[in-house]
């Protein structure tokens, strides 16, 4: 008996085992209110052909956007321009080619907002095949605790102008889903994180962050200042060129403002903070510290940086003709407090040697001619003359031609500071003048005393605004030095004959 009796009691055990375990399985397919799933993987919410969608709409905490598709021009590329271009006379003839045309969506609201398309592409696809990973309740009477009593909304227009509304809700307490139902139905469903989160998007999700629809090609006028005033104004004037033309006329370091520009034209904003703000104090752009001017056929473009967000990493900015305040990254902003001397061409004067004739270098109470015959076809044939005596072969123990090491010295001459606005008084103490094959054919730089240390530099009667060291002319590889070691190796090869 005691035997029956503890199978009795083992069955009853496990029945209630087995029953408690089936009922927590249940709880746990269930939602927040126990409710029990569908069986099916997948329920079906909505499904519509995704090409026929026209306009979207979408309300949540960042306010009211609608998004409808357009028919726009496509835009032409470069490789579509010099199409056109070697078309053009057939064009007269009247085989002129069509205009092309693509649907994108454009932002009816707010007016003006810039769209990433890929990410309204990404909507489009979720919400017109939009299935649930679980059905959570058939009539719910109590939406609240989904979250569904102050929805977020995503609602599309139709060819037919039918309208569909999806009403999203609170994550589940897993956070592996969102809690959604149609417009004007109770039924609740919970759908995937990924595609909840499409469409409850934010304005910051759907703005495209791209700042610029130009190329570093594309700009043509450069500027930057620092509280209110000028730091430097720069212009293209050819491919690879450009002009300083505030605070002071000068030549540009070769590649300086191309390496700003690539960096900063391809910088995006981390994020956009606010709209139209009314406040710009709170992010220190009502007194901007810096403004970058940018020049293109399309226009001139302003861009105002304020506080930082995160010291060191991040930066308050936004266009001078909008209120939109956005994130810019400040890797992207190392030339911000960049000094004018490192913009600026460092050379009191540079010229390749085979524009050159002729120099005459007036120093130390001495004159020195040097008349330079290049070979355009082999630089190996070039001859060199010194006060008219033939250098052409005279080398170092490297076997390379001291003239040059001269020619180098020369042109070496580098921008020790800045004296902007300074007025040069007296004689140059030493004077190079260049006699080119080309324009400007004469090119006179004078080195004027500004104190023991410095000198005024001075090309073709105009102050440069630029100051050398004087101490420059006796480096190893200066005028002083080279011009030495080139006589003293002439006069020993003479003496060797």
């Amino acid at each position: 008996m005691k035997l029956y009796r503890n199978a009795i009691i083992l069955t009853l055990v496990l029945a209630i085992l087995v029953g408690a375990y089936v009922f927590l399985r249940s709880r746990e397919n269930a939602g927040n209110d126990g409710n029990i799933q569908t069986d099916s993987n997948t329920i079906s919410i909505l499904e519509l052909e995704k090409d026929k969608i026209t306009e979207i709409t979408l309300e949540n905490e960042s306010g009211r956007m609608v998004f409808v598709k357009t028919l726009v021009e496509k835009e032409k590329t470069e490789e579509d321009k010099e199409d056109e271009d070697d078309k053009e006379d057939k064009d007269d003839a009247g085989d002129k080619k069509e205009v092309e045309y693509e649907e994108v969506w454009v932002a009816s609201e707010p007016e003006g907002m810039k769209i990433n398309q890929s990410k309204i592409g990404s909507i489009t696809y979720a919400v017109s095949s939009l299935d649930a990973t679980k059905l959570i309740e058939e009539n719910a009477s109590d939406l609240a605790q989904y979250g569904l009593d102050k929805p977020a909304t995503i609602s599309v227009k139709l060819e037919n102008n039918e309208v569909k509304t999806v009403e999203i809700g609170n994550r589940t307490p897993s956070d592996s889903g969102y809690y959604v139902k149609l417009k004007g139905e109770n039924k609740v469903y919970v759908v995937s994180s990924y595609d909840g989160g499409l469409l409850r998007s934010k304005y910051n999700d759907i703005r495209d962050k791209t700042l610029f629809t130009e190329t570093a090609d594309d700009i043509t006028e450069f500027s930057l200042e620092r509280g209110g005033k000028t730091a430097f104004k720069t212009k293209k004037t050819g491919e690879n060129e450009w002009k300083l033309t505030e605070p002071i006329e000068a030549s540009v370091k070769s590649g300086s403002i191309e390496t700003i520009l690539q960096s900063f034209m391809g910088t995006n904003a981390s994020e956009f903070v606010e709209r139209d703000a009314s406040d710009l104090s709170k992010y220190g752009l009502d007194s901007p510290k810096y403004a970058i001017g940018l020049g293109s056929s399309k226009g001139t473009t302003i861009i105002l940086l304020g506080n930082e967000k995160t010291k060191g990493s991040e930066i308050y900015a936004k266009f001078a003709d909008s209120n939109e305040v956005f994130v810019l990254y400040e890797s992207a902003l190392n030339f911000i407090d960049k000094p004018l001397k490192e913009v600026v061409d460092v050379f009191a004067y540079i010229t390749n040697i085979s524009d050159v004739e002729k120099i005459v270098v007036e120093m130390d109470g001495q004159t020195v001619v040097s008349e330079i015959k290049t070979d355009p076809e082999d630089s190996d044939n070039d001859k060199f003359y010194v006060n008219g005596r033939d250098v052409s072969d005279v080398r170092d123990s490297s076997d390379s031609q001291l003239f040059r090491k001269y020619y180098q010295g020369l042109i070496g001459i580098t921008m020790s500071e800045l004296d902007i606005g300074a007025v040069p008084q007296g004689e140059p103490e030493i004077t190079f003048t260049y006699y080119r094959k080309k324009d400007p054919k004469e090119v006179k730089v004078e080195f004027i005393p500004r104190d023991d240390i410095y000198y005024y530099v001075v090309r073709n009667g105009q102050y440069t605004n630029i100051i050398v060291a004087k101490d420059k002319f006796d480096a190893p590889d200066g005028p002083r030095q080279t011009y030495k070691n080139l006589m003293e190796a002439a006069d020993k090869a003479k003496d060797a004959e």
